[in-house]
């Protein structure tokens, strides 16, 4: 199945550089955003399947994998640092069309398969109880483990983090006067959404969350925008707005 186009870091321009705009620069995105992270579980799937039984089940079945995905991963991270989190961090996957388009095409992906499936995973892996993968063969629905749903975001998270840092440090670096430094830490975008990547930044860049302060000794702060994948599209149109009414 196909990954969707990649994310950039939300602090990457792609416009050119222009006396008019001064801030804005040359691209320095990397492989950031939830599209990595769905990569990353679908990479998981894959494994867990093996190679075969993935290519025997239909792209819409995917899909409706895929979107039960979507509708839990918001919250992972929520309850970080609770006795509750690996309880909230759990993901809980829909399979039944996953089981029905294996067996239309010939897959041996029936209930009973998958529980041995993931049974022989658990013993391999040595994982049992709460850190063991489930499968429910009422619901047909597999759950991940808060340990394994952690690992796939931890990679992104941290690629982020080493991003921004890179980004502050070469604006520093350039900088003249504390004035020309980068206060405040915009994160928008749907990423923007996963508690997991906004602790991490929070924790690594605001000055009043545990952040350094900024070279000259000034405050760095990690703003979140109540919605920040319309945080996008509103500065998308500002910035557009803000072009065609220049000089009047």
């Amino acid at each position: 199945m196909p990954a969707r186009a990649p994310y950039r870091a939300a602090y990457s321009r792609t416009l050119p550089r222009t006396p008019r705009d001064p801030a804005v620069g040359e691209p320095t995105g990397g492989p950031c955003g939830s599209s990595y992270v769905d990569k990353a579980l679908f990479e998981w799937l894959k494994a867990l399947l093996g190679p075969a039984r993935t290519d025997s089940v239909s792209s819409n079945a995917w899909l409706e994998t895929l979107a039960s995905w979507e509708a839990e991963k918001a919250r992972v991270g929520s309850a970080a640092g609770t006795a509750e989190a690996d309880a909230v961090d759990h993901v809980s996957l829909s399979f039944g069309g996953i089981i029905v388009s294996s067996e239309e095409n010939g897959g041996d992906l029936a209930a009973a398969a998958l529980a041995a499936i993931v049974a022989e995973y658990n013993t391999r892996h040595a994982l049992a109880g709460p850190a063991a993968v489930a499968f429910s063969r009422t619901d047909r629905r597999l759950v991940l483990p808060a340990a394994i749903v952690r690992a796939m975001y931890q990679p992104v998270v941290d690629e982020t983090v080493a991003l921004v840092a890179a980004a502050l440090r070469a604006s520093d670096a350039a900088a003249l006067r504390d004035a020309d430094r980068i206060s405040h830490i915009i994160v928008a975008g749907g990423f923007a959404e996963s508690p997991l990547l906004r602790a991490a930044l929070c924790g690594a860049f605001d000055s009043s969350m545990g952040g350094p302060a900024m070279p000259g000794g000034g405050r760095r702060t990690v703003v979140l925008p109540r919605a920040p994948r319309k945080a996008v599209v509103v500065g998308a149109v500002a910035y557009g707005l803000q072009r065609l009414t220049t000089g009047r």
